[in-house]
């Protein structure tokens, strides 16, 4: 069950609650980190810097991926505020030498926002960090993926095919699930019976059977796949593969008939394909079930209101050549900072794509078990070709 907040104006605690989760709101913030630090070299509101060794708690934003300084809190609100937003999230507040997650909900502006908790203890006090997820902010166009025509041709016929399993890898925050549901609304259909696994379920998509992972009840990855399995499925999302069972689940799905897409933590196709083979997956049923596997990275975009131009340098000039740029645009944009950035001359991310799909010479080499060297050159080829 989700909480409400409703935060009491003539509770300080509640006061400065309100304040931290609404200012990374309007600073566009995915993320709230509340960390308890024995000794940091920081001034407090007044422009004082506390005595050595004195406990403070750090407030950062991640904005953009980047995790910003915000302020610092007093020996004194540390415990009243983590323990604040703790009830809110449904923790126990008197636990506090185990990890713990829950999360709440947050009305602001007419909007309304989840907030996922997870408070980590550590040797300096314990970590909070609460993550913001808008349900209304979930891309509805295909064409925010920013796909080469290549690419997009590519991954539209992998949506189409009748049976397989598909990874969308990256870094943890590179958009994996959003770009999962993006490919799933594409083939939401009523004609298409589709199914998630999730953990948990972060946004809803109208017409899909979401299941949410509920590990105390016993509702595993694993569980609710074998369940799912029974329901005639056309299409399985499987949010994270972080298993042996879970794995050989989804490639037993991918291999009668099922397709199903999944995320994987890698920093790139050829990573992809060696965690599956590493996890203890069958190879030959890899090399059959295996379609593709589209890597993802975000990077920052300048600020439009304040970015200005100036002249290429040398050094820019010579690296777009080496890059294969064959014309090299005199002038370039740079970073300024205004108030609708916050003063960091960024706004917003972009995603970059690689994308690998299975070829004949690709399954012949998982198939006989070739040195990874091997294995990785083969698929670099080939995500060049798309």
């Amino acid at each position: 069950m989700v909480a409400k907040v409703e935060a009491a104006q003539g509770e300080p605690v509640a006061k400065i609650a309100k304040l931290i989760v609404e200012e990374a709101i309007k600073a566009r913030a995915s993320d709230i980190h509340l960390q308890a630090l024995p000794d940091v070299a920081l001034v407090d509101s007044a422009g004082e810097r506390p005595p050595a060794g004195t406990p403070v708690m750090q407030v950062r934003y991640r904005i953009d991926g980047v995790l910003h300084d915000q302020t610092s809190l007093s020996q004194q609100m540390l415990e009243p505020l983590v323990n604040h937003f703790k009830q809110l999230a449904g923790l126990e507040m008197m636990q506090t030498k185990v990890p713990q997650d829950g999360r709440f909900s947050w009305e602001y502006e007419g909007r309304s926002f989840d907030l996922r908790a997870s408070w980590l203890p550590t040797v300096q006090g314990g970590s909070l960090v609460m993550r913001i997820l808008d349900p209304s902010s979930l891309p509805s166009s295909w064409d925010m993926l920013r796909l080469t025509p290549e690419n997009e041709a590519a991954l539209l016929k992998v949506l189409r095919a009748p049976a397989g399993i598909f990874f969308v890898s990256g870094p943890t925050g590179s958009g994996k699930t959003t770009t999962l549901y993006m490919m799933l609304q594409k083939i939401n259909t009523r004609e298409v019976n589709c199914s998630t696994v999730e953990d948990p379920v972060e946004y809803a998509i109208p017409g899909v059977n979401q299941v949410a992972v509920d590990r105390e009840a016993g509702l595993t990855f694993e569980r609710a796949m074998r369940a799912i399995m029974r329901q005639d499925p056309d299409v399985i999302l499987c949010a994270e593969i972080r298993d042996l069972a879970t794995g050989e689940v989804a490639l037993q799905a991918a291999l009668t008939g099922h397709l199903v897409l999944s995320t994987l933590h890698s920093e790139g196709a050829p990573e992809t394909v060696r965690r599956m083979l590493d996890v203890g997956l069958w190879p030959q049923g890899v090399a059959d079930a295996l379609i593709g596997v589209l890597g993802q990275w975000l990077t920052r975009t300048l600020c439009p209101d304040c970015k200005r131009l100036r002249a290429t340098t040398e050094a820019e000039a010579a690296w777009l050549r080496a890059a294969g740029v064959e014309e090299v645009p005199a002038e370039l944009y740079e970073r300024v900072g205004c108030d609708k950035c916050l003063s960091r001359g960024y706004r917003g991310r972009i995603p970059l794509h690689e994308l690998f799909l299975m070829t004949p010479e690709v399954r012949r080499l998982i198939r006989s078990g070739a040195p990874r060297p091997e294995l990785d050159g083969a698929i670099a080829a080939a995500m060049w070709s798309f």
